[in-house]
């Protein structure tokens, strides 16, 4: 069982790898810092459609990817993406929404904001050696 906490709130939008956490029960306009969407469903699509809204998802600033209190990055499911950055939900939304709709497939998702986490069986994202 691995966990991860919330960092520290950043001045600017940031993204990169880190924590999927558990969703908020209450509903709030403030900044966040930790938005997920839970899996992005792309309706009678392709997996070539599903190819494409990762990399429209990476432009809007979403990774596929977590990172734990220890510093490991770990691989989300498929079509499962979070998002660091201070905006609020509807922001993310907004992003998640331009993202699928560049796929010209209706869509389904759900964004919730995230205060920590706890998984099991997520792959690991081993590092590449650097080619000198």
């Amino acid at each position: 069982m691995i966990s991860a906490a919330k960092p520290p709130l950043s001045p600017t939008c940031s993204t990169g790898p880190h924590e999927r956490s558990e969703p908020a029960h209450h509903l709030r306009a403030s900044l966040v810092n930790i938005v997920a969407t839970e899996p992005v469903e792309l309706h009678g699509a392709t997996y070539q459609d599903y190819v494409s809204l990762h990399g429209y998802m990476a432009q809007e600033g979403f990774t596929n990817t977590i990172r734990s209190d220890a510093g490991k990055v770990y691989e989300l499911p498929p079509a499962e993406y979070n998002l660091i950055a201070n905006c609020t939900r509807a922001d993310a939304l907004e992003r998640a929404k331009r993202a699928a709709q560049k796929t010209r497939k209706s869509f389904a998702v759900v964004v919730s904001e995230y205060t920590g986490c706890t998984w099991e069986g997520l792959a690991e994202v081993k590092q590449q050696a650097r080619a000198y």
